[in-house]
């Protein structure tokens, strides 16, 4: 059973990401395709699928202060406790250098 499992995660060929319409045009999306098979979904909570345990929202560093400011963060997170393991990615370092003003803290 552990041989077939190592098997499917390393050449990717039976692990299926289901990635929202408006995401086949992120870099995260880019790099997926390049390991798994990922399809496209209207999808109603987070920007990622993993499984039925695991949903996954992205954000560019610049996207996660502004959801934060405007108050959608909260919103989405709170949308996301549905699946048992959800995930955020923030791509990028720049978090504090947005251009927007806002406390560090």
């Amino acid at each position: 059973m552990q041989k077939t499992l190592q098997k499917t995660f390393k050449d990717g060929k039976d692990v299926v990401i289901y990635a929202d319409h408006r995401e086949l045009t992120s870099r995260t999306a880019a790099i997926l395709k390049k390991h798994c098979q990922l399809r496209e979904q209207q999808l109603e909570v987070a920007d990622y699928l993993l499984s039925d345990r695991v949903a996954c929202e992205r954000k560019t560093s610049r996207d996660f202060v502004m959801s934060i400011v405007d108050r959608r963060l909260f919103s989405q997170l709170s949308s996301m406790k549905q699946f048992p393991n959800p995930l955020i990615l923030i791509e990028g370092d720049e978090i504090y250098e947005t251009g927007i003003n806002v406390h560090p803290n």
